[in-house]
């Protein structure tokens, strides 16, 4: 113990700078920004003030810089940027460029805003029309517990984009302002486009805002040579958002399908090019709230501005009002998930998908007036949509349509109401025209709520508004099955009809089924039986026993309604008068045919004579 203490001892009494040769410090503390070990940097140490008063914008953008992958030395592991509670101010987007393998947390103080002053908030106070965070190629990263507030200016409050389907140079040296440049190449450069411009500390984020066959314009903020580099960095995905808010989305005419250079939205995702399509997938919000202009309606709420590698994504607990549209995911693709959502003030749909499969449950929306529930159409491969316990309580258009939706339906435990009258019924539209090769349509419908159904069959319609059910869909390229379907109004519940439609009703009891048939039954099954009028047995409406002798009706006997007739041709055909129309036996004639009648296990023939 004693020589222990006395190592000890030497040790920490060698001078520190023989400490500094035998243990050098860290390579990257060396060269480079300045990262904490544990790669967690406070705005407030970068120099941001969060008092609401002074523009943080370049004491935030430093950390940033830190981190994003163009910075020579940047931290590659990536780590945490933190804003402890206070409102900070920016004029310009905020910018970061990521990589493969470097993610991020944008880390508020605990508890987000939702405008009421506490927390983490970033306001935009910049010109109109901006976005204030603008992220190329971000990937496995976490927006939690800040609100952005686009101030009703900001076009966009978060872009998640990348550009990997763009490669080329500027070819044109530029400087601070509006310009026109002629690339390399156009390719996939079209009017929206976010491109990452330049390189090093010098690469900043443009949005193309028109183009020709060889020029786009767009305004730069930095001077680039000719030989800069346009584009060309990775995807992104894995990134998600918890407990963020995102307010104050001004209003726009438009929307982003129609118009991806102007519209506004909360959330932006993709990058709209004119050809290949650049990754931006695997994304979730969890606990988000999204908000419009109180005066006029945003173009979108979360917004997917390109069709292809945009896709599968997940939202739970969403909360969204007064936008157009609530998710506007028409130009994605793939898998879409939508877990408790609540839409309050929509102006036009509060979903509108596209190509892909769409799940959503538990969903609420209300306090709205002439918009619907979803709309969608079809691309060119198949689309499903699934809705699960859900209810939709607002006013629809003058077409009563809540839902109009061409792929393939499935509604199951919904309460549907449409309040435009006090007597309107919540409709639901299908096919746009009915689906056909690539897009059967199949709509399902099980224990489902229409408000002012007095009875009949559920509320489906085309896109010509010919009602279904019950026989418009014959021959026509859709399956209907609507079961427990049921409406009413007041306190008031109303079954309305069931309806099925199969090639075949095939026995699952029997060891052997028929083959062919709408029926098809074992064996031995009754094909056919009724309950007797007394509710005390079944009565065999039409079985077969196992020497394939078929029989009609019950003890009670058969009556017929109209005219029958037995036997296989011409010759030795029986027939007999419809009941209560005959006029009385005859006097026997020439044997016509014969009746078989079967006693115990013998078969004997009774003449029918004329």
């Amino acid at each position: 113990m004693v020589r222990g203490l006395e190592f000890w001892v030497q040790i920490v009494s060698i001078p520190l700078a023989v400490l500094v040769l035998i243990c050098p410090p860290p390579l990257f503390a060396q060269v480079g920004p300045k990262i904490p070990l544990d790669a967690f940097v406070s705005v407030k140490d970068a120099g941001a003030t969060g008092d609401g008063l002074t523009d943080d914008t370049a004491a935030i953008q430093s950390a940033l810089n830190r981190f994003s992958q163009q910075m020579s030395g940047a931290q590659a592991r990536g780590g945490t940027i933190y804003f402890p509670a206070g409102v900070y101010l920016i004029s310009k987007p905020l910018f970061y460029y990521g990589g493969p393998g470097t993610g991020i947390r944008i880390q508020g103080a605990l508890g987000r805003t939702r405008g009421t002053g506490y927390g983490s908030t970033i306001r935009w106070k910049g010109a109109r029309g901006a976005t204030m965070f603008i992220a190329i190629g971000m990937n496995n990263s976490q927006f939690d517990n800040i609100e952005f507030d686009l101030n009703r200016l900001a076009r966009f409050g978060i872009h998640q984009a990348s550009t990997n389907g763009v490669d080329t140079t500027l070819r044109t040296a530029v400087t601070p302002g509006s310009a026109t440049v002629t690339p390399g190449s156009m390719a996939n450069i079209a009017v929206g486009t976010v491109l990452n411009i330049g390189s090093g500390s010098n690469m900043e984020p443009v949005y193309v805002m028109a183009i020709t066959g060889s020029t786009f314009t767009a305004i730069f903020s930095n001077s680039h040579l000719p030989a800069d580099p346009v584009g060309k960095r990775a995807g992104g995905s894995g990134v998600k958002f918890k407990d963020v808010s995102v307010l104050n989305v001004p209003g726009s005419p438009t929307d982003c399908a129609r118009s991806p250079g102007t519209c506004t939205a909360a959330i932006a995702v993709g990058n709209p090019t004119s050809r290949a399509t650049s990754q931006t997938s695997e994304m979730a919000w969890d606990n988000v709230h999204l908000e419009s202009n109180s005066s006029s309606s945003g173009s979108a709420g979360i917004a997917v501005l390109e069709a292809g590698n945009c896709k599968n994504f997940s939202a739970k607990d969403l909360d969204v009002d007064g936008f157009q549209y609530g998710v506007d995911w028409y130009a994605a693709s793939g898998a879409f998930s939508l877990f408790r959502p609540t839409f309050a003030g929509e102006t036009v749909a509060d979903i509108r998908v596209g190509t892909g499969n769409l799940y959503v449950t538990g969903a609420e929306s209300e306090n709205a007036s002439g918009h619907q529930f979803l709309v969608g159409s079809a691309g060119a491969n198949n689309s499903n949509a699934v809705i699960v316990a859900s209810s939709w309580q607002a006013s629809a258009p003058p077409s009563d349509y809540i839902i109009s939706y061409a792929g393939n339906l499935t509604l199951i435990g919904n309460s549907f109401f449409n309040f435009r009258t006090s007597s309107s019924v919540p409709k639901i539209q299908i096919g746009s025209p009915l689906g056909g090769g690539n897009n059967p349509t199949t709509i399902t419908s099980y224990g489902n709520f229409f408000w002012n159904m007095t009875g009949g069959y559920v509320p489906l319609y085309d896109s010509s508004n010919n009602q279904v059910l019950p026989s418009y869909y014959n021959h026509q390229p859709v399956d209907v099955t609507s079961l427990g379907d049921y409406g009413g109004t007041g306190d008031h519940i109303i079954k309305l009809n069931n309806y099925l439609t199969a090639s075949a009703l095939t026995s699952q009891t029997a060891a052997a089924v028929a083959a062919n048939g709408v029926i098809r039954a074992g064996d031995t099954d009754t094909a056919v039986a009724f309950r007797n009028h007394a509710n005390r047995t079944d009565i065999p409406g039409l079985a077969k026993d196992a020497s394939d002798v078929v029989f009609v009706g019950g003890a009670a006997g058969v009556g017929l309604n109209s005219p029958i007739q037995a036997g296989n041709g011409a010759n030795g055909d029986i027939q007999a008068p419809a009941k209560g129309t005959g006029t009385g036996p005859k006097t026997p004639g020439i044997v016509v045919g014969w009746v078989p009648i079967k006693v115990g296990d013998s078969t004997y023939f009774v003449p029918v004579m004329k």
